[in-house]
C-alpha cells in the first residue's frame, strides 16, 4: 500500500535519501551471510494505512547492506493540483526506492504501527538472483509503474517477483476463508469501523471487484501476504521446506482503537430519508414533497456524474462498470427542474410508473446482478421506486382534476 509521507516533518528529507540510494552503485554478488526478509507494516489509524504495507529488506553485514526497497513512493511534485487530479485519475506513477533500514522504519516508529519481517529460505543463488532483479527494478528507466490499489501495488510486486524467481519452487500456502471471499467484502471487513468510508468505497466500485479473491488476488494484502509466506513451502533438494526461516518483530506496535461509534450510519441516514419520503406523501405535502425530490435527485445526479467520471474519466480498473449508476444516474439533475413544471409532469406519468417499477424489480431481483448492493443503496433504491411512483399518482391526480373541470 502507498505510504504518504505528508504528516512527518522529515518527508522530503527521507525522499531525498531514497533517491540518492537509489542510484547508488552496489556489489554484484552478495556474502553468504546475507538475509533476505519481507517486512510487512500493521495498520495504522488513517484510513489510508488500513491495509498495512509491504516492502524487501536485504541484510548484508560483510558488505555493509543493510536496505529496503519499496514499492509504495509516489512524487508529490510542485503543483497540488496536478497531483490530486493525477491522483483521482489513476494515472499517478508510483515507484520503488531503495531506502535505507532506519529511514524506512522512521514512520512506523512515529506512529506506533508494528512491523514484522520474515526471513524467506533463499539459497545464495536465489538471493543474489532477486537482487540483482531488485538492483535492476531501482533504475531510472524501470522504477515507475502504473499503480494500482488491487492489481498492482507493494505487496503485489513483492509475490511476482517471488514467482518470477522461484517459479515452480514456491509451493504457496492458502487461506480458504479468505480466497473464497470478493474484493469488496474484504474491503467492507477492513472498513467495519469507517461505516461511511465504506459506503463510499461500495458506491464508487464497480462489479469487478466482486468476484473471489483466489490464490493470486488475495496478495493484494500486505497482512494476507503475510500470513500466506508464514506457511507456504519451497522445494528443495532435501525436500519440501518452510519458506520462512524465522519471524521477529522489528517495531513495537500499539493496539489501534477500533471503537468507532457512529450513530447516523448510512443505514440509519438512508433509513430517515425513506421514512421522511413516506410522511410527506401520507399527509400529502405535494409542494414539500416536490422541494424534497428536488433535493434527492440533485444528490443523486451529482453521484451518478462522479460515478460517470470514476467510470469513463479515470484509469482505475475497479471503477468500471458501477452498476450503481442504475439508479445514481445523471439524468435525475433534470428532474431537479422539470419537477416543477405541471404539464411536462402529466406527459411523464407513465413513465414515472415504468421507472417506479424497474426499481422495485431491482430491489426484488437485485441478488441476479453480477455486483452487489449494500443495505444502504437498497434503502435508496425502495425510496426512488415510492418517489416516483408518488410522482406518477401526483402527476395523474392533476390530469383527472383538468378532465372533471373540463367536463363541468
Amino acid at each position: 500500500m502507498p505510504i504518504n509521507f505528508s504528516i512527518y516533518s522529515m518527508k522530503n528529507f527521507i525522499l531525498i535519501i531514497g533517491f540518492l540510494f537509489s542510484s547508488i552503485a552496489v556489489q554484484s554478488q552478495l556474502s553468504d551471510q546475507s538475509k533476505v526478509y519481507l517486512l510487512t507494516c500493521d495498520v495504522g489509524d488513517e484510513i489510508y494505512e488500513q491495509f498495512g504495507h509491504s516492502a524487501i529488506r536485504i541484510l548484508d553485514p560483510i558488505n555493509g547492506i543493510d536496505q529496503c526497497y519499496n514499492w509504495g513512493m509516489f512524487e508529490f511534485g510542485e503543483d497540488e493540483f496536478e497531483f490530486n487530479m493525477k491522483f483521482a485519475k489513476g494515472s499517478l506513477d508510483y515507484f520503488m526506492a531503495v531506502e535505507p533500514l532506519e529511514y524506512f522504519l522512521y514512520p512506523y516508529q512515529v506512529t506506533k504501527r508494528e512491523v514484522i519481517q520474515q526471513e524467506l529460505n533463499l539459497t545464495l543463488e536465489l538471493k543474489n538472483k532477486l537482487w540483482n532483479l531488485l538492483i535492476e527494478n531501482a533504475k531510472p528507466e524501470n522504477k515507475y509503474y502504473r499503480y494500482d490499489f488491487f492489481f498492482d501495488n507493494c505487496a503485489t510486486r513483492i509475490s511476482d517477483f517471488l514467482k518470477l524467481l522461484l517459479e515452480d519452487k514456491l509451493v504457496l500456502a492458502d487461506l480458504p476463508e479468505v480466497t473464497k471471499q470478493t474484493y469488496r467484502a474484504d474491503i467492507n471487513h477492513s472498513f467495519e469501523n469507517f461505516p461511511w468510508t465504506s459506503f463510499g468505497i461500495d458506491l464508487v466500485l464497480g462489479y469487478k471487484i466482486d468476484v473471489k479473491m483466489g490464490d493470486k488476488g488475495v496478495m493484494f494484502s500486505p497482512l494476507y501476504m503475510a500470513q500466506i509466506f508464514e506457511f507456504s513451502q519451497i522445494k528443495t533438494d532435501a525436500g519440501l521446506q518452510n519458506l520462512v526461516l524465522t519471524s521477529e518483530v522489528i517495531v513495537s506496535g500499539i493496539k489501534r482503537d477500533e471503537s468507532h461509534d457512529v450513530v447516523f450510519t448510512p443505514l440509519v441516514v438512508t433509513i430517515v430519508i425513506l421514512v421522511i419520503t413516506i410522511l410527506l406523501s401520507f399527509f400529502k405535502l405535494n409542494v414539500v414533497f416536490k422541494v424534497w425530490s428536488s433535493l434527492l435527485f440533485l444528490f443523486l445526479g451529482i453521484l451518478g456524474c462522479l460515478l460517470l467520471f470514476m467510470w469513463f474519466g479515470t484509469e482505475h480498473i475497479a471503477t468500471k462498470g458501477n452498476l450503481n449508476l442504475i439508479w445514481a444516474n445523471p439524468l435525475l439533475l433534470l428532474l431537479v427542474v422539470l419537477n416543477w413544471f405541471q404539464k411536462i409532469n402529466e406527459k411523464l406519468s407513465k413513465t414515472y410508473l415504468v421507472i417506479a417499477f424497474v426499481f422495485f424489480g431491482l430491489i426484488l431481483f437485485f441478488m441476479m446482478l453480477p455486483q452487489s448492493f449494500p443495505a444502504a443503496s437498497r434503502v435508496l433504491i425502495i425510496n426512488l421506486a415510492l418517489q416516483f411512483y408518488i410522482l406518477h399518482k401526483m402527476s395523474k391526480t392533476s390530469v383527472n382534476n383538468q378532465d372533471k373541470s373540463i367536463i363541468a
